[in-house]
């Protein structure tokens, strides 16, 4: 038996205890570990040891609760009492309480009479902890002096300011779906923090957020505007103090046993009920423009600092378009995927919207740590079932697919299912170094009525984040070359080619160069590869479907190969100044290997993918500028 395993049979024993009423155990009772090896066999023996003055350890209940609401360090302490429930009081003057007792009573896990137990005590500091309406939260335990056996809580409870103000003014890089993270933005944000908005230490966040996205190309282009994007967006989320079981879902999968219990008991314990909503007003200088209205109910749950779950059931996404007639001829008029899916949408879930799960793990002895991150997005599965529902029941010539219309304009509602999975492992070497590996997995499915994947669900490479030797949406999907992207004098945040299915693969190797004026310069030497790929045939993107074999048309013409064949390929260094707030990143990419075959001018297929380093210049290098590690 090693030291640790010796810790935690010591911290089982102590924990079991503690639970079970011998409030004032603790390891010390446990004396040194022995062993007797006579005998050919190895006897151990773990002494409990006695506490001082007494023969025996004791058991312990729970007795008076005495709440301090208003508690104040720089103030007497109240003197006024109030009795709230059996056993339960509060001190002070109950007018000038800022939150309802229920509020509080049911965050109360100690109960007058039951045996201590250490979980309890927990859960209860805990539960008033996450409340957030108050600063400290201090639990005092006394002995009853007339009770033999008897503890009493003393609970001073801190108030927290009621309101926060905040304003911010930052510079990042795009967050902009139909941008991805390629230009510089500036941005600035107004924020209004209410703590106890309807006296049931509900918080209710706010905020107004503005900015515009410069496009550094326009120094290179003279027919790119600096002021690429302007955005504007109001979120507002209202976190309720308990869990509001979503129709008793939860209750359900416990008393089933889907659930496992204590998962469902963490979950009631420390799961945020949240209710957002939010606008957003997305303008593409002389391109196109996005209205989006978003309503959401779900959870945010931490279990440990290691897990985290965000779990949202009931959700509304309205997506508005509006096109100019230069995007219109220069883009959506030569892009068929871009024009059956860039329109009005509906998102709706009234089940689950979608679920994400993400782990953090903890350095081991060797230097490595792992984290991956997973993702389930579903829309319009209700509505399909209503809609399949009314058709059996409906006479045939009254079947007809769900939509809404409004102020005479038609918007469907989008049906379709989306996995996204990220894995990242850490490799500490000496000196600061560090290797990081990365993989990545999406695909989107439409079903129902829909045809296809709303455009801003679908995924896309390229970029700071992805391959970094090409722009965003640059690559693909499969071996089809877009003929923008090989159009010198083109404004690189024109390119739109994006699919169902993504497999993205990064590996960087980072070190440190040296330090001046308190920023330290790293440098990093990465290998980028991926590409997306359509998972139906598409007519107008030769070799952009997703298969294991090649397909051939009537006239013996390759349309597809295996999916590997079609992977781009991409090296670089990248330059890190990290200025303690912010990092700021420059990643020079340049292309290995194209993920389309070269085609003659006779419509010939080469399956020639390699490249040679410069093979067309300087152009072959891209450059790209971000904030913080990209992965």
């Amino acid at each position: 038996m090693d030291a640790g395993q010796y810790d935690k049979e010591t911290s089982r024993i102590v924990t079991f205890l503690r639970n079970r009423g011998y409030a004032y155990f603790s390891s010390n009772y446990i004396a040194s570990l022995e062993a007797d090896s006579s005998n050919f066999k190895v006897q151990l023996i773990l002494e409990v040891l006695l506490p001082p003055n007494d023969s025996i350890h004791r058991t312990y209940t729970v007795g008076d609760l005495f709440l301090y609401p208003e508690f104040d360090p720089s103030s007497p302490t109240p003197s006024g009492i109030d009795t709230i429930a059996p056993g339960i009081y509060f001190m002070g003057d109950s007018s000038n309480y800022k939150v309802r007792e229920k509020v509080l009573l049911n965050t109360l896990y100690l109960k007058k009479g039951d045996l201590f137990s250490q979980d309890n005590y927990d859960r209860t500091n805990r539960q008033l902890s996450n409340l957030g309406i108050f600063r400290f939260v201090t639990l005092k335990a006394e002995p009853d002096p007339d009770i033999a056996g008897q503890i009493n809580f003393r609970i001073y409870l801190t108030p927290n300011k009621r309101f926060e103000f905040g304003t911010d003014l930052e510079v990042n890089t795009s967050n902009a779906q139909f941008i991805g993270r390629r230009l510089l933005g500036v941005s600035g944000n107004v924020s209004l923090r209410h703590r106890n908005l309807f006296k049931g230490a509900e918080l209710f966040i706010t905020n107004l957020e503005g900015g515009i996205d410069l496009n550094l190309s326009s120094f290179r282009y003279d027919t790119v505007k600096l002021i690429n994007t302007v955005d504007v967006r109001l979120h507002s989320d209202l976190y309720l103090p308990k869990f509001v079981d979503f129709f008793g879902f939860y209750s359900l999968l416990d008393k089933m046993h889907i659930l496992r219990h204590p998962f469902y008991t963490a979950l009631h314990d420390r799961g945020a009920t949240r209710i957002s909503l939010s606008y957003n007003y997305l303008e593409r200088i002389d391109l196109f423009s996005l209205n989006t209205l978003n309503a959401v109910f779900g959870y945010d749950f931490r279990p440990s600092n290691r897990h985290r779950y965000i779990i949202n059931h009931l959700g509304i996404d309205y997506l508005s378009p509006r096109t100019t007639f230069y995007f219109d001829t220069l883009i959506l008029d030569k892009n068929q995927n871009l024009q059956r899916t860039f329109d009005k949408q509906l998102f709706t879930s009234f089940l689950l919207r979608d679920f994400s799960y993400t782990y953090s793990g903890l350095t081991n002895r060797f230097g490595e740590s792992s984290s991956f991150i997973t993702r389930i997005e579903l829309s319009g599965l209700e509505v399909y079932l209503a809609n399949l529902l009314y058709n059996g029941l409906a006479a045939p010539e009254k079947r007809d697919t769900f939509d809404l219309v409004f102020s005479g304009d038609t918007i469907q509602f989008s049906q379709y299912t989306r996995l996204e999975f990220d894995f990242r492992h850490y490799i500490k070497l000496s000196k600061g170094q560090l290797l990081v590996f990365r993989g990545a997995l999406g695909w989107a499915i439409p079903f129902g009525f829909s045809s296809g994947v709303p455009y801003v669900k679908q995924f896309y490479v390229g970029g700071p984040q992805s391959v970094r030797a090409w722009n965003a949406r640059a690559i693909g999907p499969g071996g089809y070359l877009d003929p923008l992207t090989q159009s010198s004098g083109v404004n690189p945040t024109l390119f739109y080619q994006t699919a169902e299915f993504k497999l993205d693969f990064n590996a960087e190797y980072r070190f440190p160069i040296f330090t001046l004026f308190g920023i330290k310069y790293e440098g990093a030497l990465f290998l980028d590869a991926g590409n997306v790929w359509t998972t139906y045939p598409d007519s107008t993107r030769r070799f952009s479907q997703l298969r294991w074999t090649p397909t051939y048309d009537e006239f013996n013409n390759k349309l597809s190969d295996n999916l590997f064949k079609y992977i781009a390929v991409g090296t670089g260094f990248g330059l890190r100044l990290d200025f303690a707030y912010f990092i700021l990143r420059l990643d020079l990419g340049m292309k290995l290997r194209n993920p389309y075959p070269q085609i003659d001018d006779l419509g010939n297929v080469k399956e020639v993918f390699w490249r040679s380093p410069f093979q067309n210049g300087w152009s072959d290098l891209n450059l790209n500028l971000g904030l913080g590690y990209p992965f």
